[in-house]
């Protein structure tokens, strides 16, 4: 990795920048202003402010249709633009008119549901006559009998509307008061009634503006059905665009010049200057051979980089430190598979994780390809125990569900081999950053541990007699060691090395608990098969949800018990972590 600075005049920013980005060769490192410094944040390009705009609008209609997938890069930008703002222009003509109709339509429900809108009255009947009152609106019971028991004539309509009653009632004018009186004991309440309130032209109305919404939901439908694609294009084409445009904030600047710093491969230094030679006399290219700050690429083949994954998610390495990502593409399927070590399971699985990698884009089939990795071991280890959906098919090589004590030996064994190698590392790592002395002393000091442990095991238990002493000198020197490399922290965690150890086990517990599961799933479907034809019934229902409830849980337990050994016992013997992920400019997340 090389640092390098690279200094120009703003006047030929523009094109350094759309360079640099069409290389994705620089991991720009953003601007920090000093305190005493002559430099300060650069500005945006002239058109940021409208690639700005153009995102929003982009982005608006890209969420609308939940547009998703793969995009590319338009051809032709101003064409392109033209023909987005002229579908931006329709989109959100139609979309503004439908919010309207919208409001329209949910106006007319309400009204709908209001009383007064159930009496068929035509409108020109609601005003007031030289010889007659009008009264319009609610009240708690008929107004019928309450009038005829005043001796006052009317003529009208009500309704009953839920707990009330809607009416219009015509009395003459000489009535009026004593009409008002009578209503007045029944908690009658005057209604002020726009027109066309009546129900049959509230329906017409509400009729025509759902014909309304409909042309245009059919508008914007046919937007997006014809448009899909483009629309994908150029809103990540414009993000790009906006993402050149804002790049001079990253640089530091001055009235007439910029200066942006960044680190580069180091085999990619002499094919970024020579590219930003062009420039000549404008642009000046310089290198450092500083590694304070660096970030990290990492180099993997590519079967093993979908196992990247589990360091964006935990953390990357410092510069200097092993990439664990090929150690972990063999021993995260081993754990997998010898958990979940059944042909049937393992099939399964990977037919189905082979077809999610197929559909999926991108990062998102990073998972899927890993655990076609880990179905794969689940198969090869359903051979060893010669396991079928629980069955044995034939003689296993280790007999996982009857011998317990030696699967949980090789587990340990699995375990003690992990975690050394973890110890291993962190030998190389440390001796990288701290020198032999330390490194020697940090770890090799638990290997020692280990070694004296197993003498005094061995000779404890009579398995082999080496004696007593032998085992207690190596303990006491790795104690020693130990307080010498890590202090007494070092020797407060003594105990941990082992927990960690048998931390493994759950290699051999969680295997034994889906082997168990699946037995009992057979047997189950087994006892079933006397009952007949209807009896078969129930032994496919029953295989069929057994199998696959035990499957999930199959692929569930393993994948997480699998990482979490590597996470905390593995990781934690020689990787600190901390690194920042090399990210090239103008290279896609």
């Amino acid at each position: 990795m090389a640092k390098v600075r690279i200094t120009g005049v703003n006047s030929g920013i523009k094109p350094v920048i759309e360079t640099l980005f069409d290389l994705k060769m620089l991991h720009l490192v953003d601007f920090e202003k000093g305190h005493a410094g002559v430099l300060d944040f650069g500005k945006p390009l002239a058109d940021a402010d409208e690639y700005s705009d153009l995102i929003v609008k982009a982005g608006s209609v890209v969420s609308h249709y939940h547009l998703k997938g793969e995009a590319v890069q338009v051809g032709n930008f101003s064409s392109a633009k033209h023909k987005f703002l002229l579908l931006f222009s329709d989109f959100s003509s139609a979309a503004t008119e439908l919010a309207s109709l919208n409001e329209t339509r949910k106006a007319l429900l309400d009204r709908l549901l209001e009383p007064m809108a159930r009496l068929s009255v035509p409108q020109k009947f609601l005003r007031e006559f030289s010889h007659l009152s009008v009264f319009k609106g609610i009240a708690k019971k008929s107004a019928r009998l309450p009038l005829n028991s005043a001796g006052i004539p009317f003529e009208g309509t009500e309704r009953k509307a839920g707990n009330d009653f809607a009416m219009v009632l015509f009395v003459a004018k000489r009535d009026a008061q004593a009409t008002r009186e009578v209503l007045s004991g029944i908690g009658f309440s005057e209604q002020d009634l726009p027109e066309n309130f009546s129900e049959s032209s509230l329906r017409n109305e509400l009729v025509s503006t759902e014909r309304r919404i409909a042309e245009k939901q059919a508008i914007i439908e046919s937007i997006g059905k014809n448009n899909s694609g483009f629309l994908l294009d150029f809103a990540f084409s414009v993000k790009r665009l906006n993402e050149i445009a804002e790049t001079p904030l990253r640089f530091g600047s001055t009235k007439n010049a910029f200066v942006a710093t960044g680190w580069v491969l180091q085999e990619k230094a002499d094919a970024l200057k020579a590219r930003l030679g062009r420039f000549e006399g404008r642009v000046s290219v310089e290198f450092s051979g500083s590694k304070a700050g660096a970030p990290i690429a990492l180099d993997n083949p590519k079967v093993v980089r979908p196992f990247e994954f589990f360091l964006d998610l935990y953390t990357f390495p410092r510069y200097g430190e092993i990439d664990p990502s090929i150690i972990v593409f063999i021993t995260f399927p081993l754990f997998f598979g010898f958990m979940l070590g059944d042909v049937g399971y393992g099939v399964v699985s990977l037919a189905l994780f082979a077809f999610l990698a197929k559909k999926m884009k991108g990062k998102a089939k990073t998972l899927p390809l890993i655990l076609m990795w880990a179905s794969i071991a689940s198969i090869i280890f359903g051979f060893v125990f010669a396991e079928f959906f629980g069955w044995e098919f034939m003689h296993p090589l280790i007999p996982r569900a009857h011998e317990p004590t030696l699967m949980l030996g090789i587990a340990v064994l699995v375990g003690a081999i992990h975690l050394n190698l973890g110890l291993l590392i962190g030998f190389y790592n440390e001796l990288q950053s701290h020198g032999f002395r330390h490194a020697f002393f940090a770890k090799i000091s638990w290997i020692v541990l280990q070694a004296g442990v197993a003498l005094l095991a061995l000779d404890g238990t009579g398995i082999m007699k080496v004696g007593f002493v032998p085992g207690m000198v190596l303990v006491l020197a790795a104690v020693a060691m130990l307080y010498l490399g890590e202090g007494a922290k070092g020797i407060v965690e003594l105990p941990a090395i082992f927990s960690n150890m048998l931390s493994y086990a759950r290699l051999f517990a969680v295997g034994l608990s889906s082997v168990s599961i699946a037995l009992v799933v057979n047997k189950i479907a087994g006892s079933l098969v006397p009952m007949g034809p209807v009896g078969w019934v129930g032994v496919v229902v029953v295989l069929f949800i057994g199998h696959t409830l035990n499957l999930g849980l199959g692929i569930l337990g393993p994948g997480l018990h699998s990482l979490r050994l590597h996470y905390v016992e593995f990781f934690s013997k020689f990787f600190h972590g901390g690194g920042k992920k090399f990210s090239p400019f103008g290279a896609e997340d």
